[in-house]
Order: structure tokens, then C-alpha cells, then sequence
């Protein structure tokens, strides 16, 4: 389990790829891959910053 924890970005990137796909698609009959792609790995890498910046790590502290 500790190795999912330390790769949690990884299926987060692709539940948000996908849910973009199949919106744009729904919306506009056509995949934009590369938009959607950046979309999602902005919010993922937002949401890694954001966890790092504010996470409670003891040995962040100590050095």
C-alpha cells in the first residue's frame, strides 16, 4: 500500500485525463488530446504542490 501512496498523482492524472476526453466529447464530437492532456496535468501537479506545501512532514521540520 505504501507504494500506491507515494504514486497517488499517477491515477489521479488519468481519472482526470479521461473525464476531460469524455466531456469534450460529449460537448464538441471531438478529442482534443493535447488540450486535455495539459488540463490534466495542471490540476495534478497543482494538487501535488498544494499537498507538499502544506503537508505536516515531521522530517521537513528537523532539517
Amino acid at each position: 500500500m505504501k507504494f500506491f501512496r507515494e504514486y497517488y498523482y499517477l491515477p489521479l492524472f488519468i481519472g482526470l485525463y479521461m473525464i476531460y476526453l469524455l466531456s469534450d466529447y460529449s460537448k464538441n464530437q471531438t478529442f482534443n488530446w493535447v488540450d486535455n492532456a495539459l488540463q490534466a496535468l495542471f490540476i495534478t501537479a497543482f494538487y501535488i504542490f498544494f499537498t507538499w506545501a502544506f503537508s505536516s512532514d515531521k522530517s521537513k521540520k528537523n532539517k
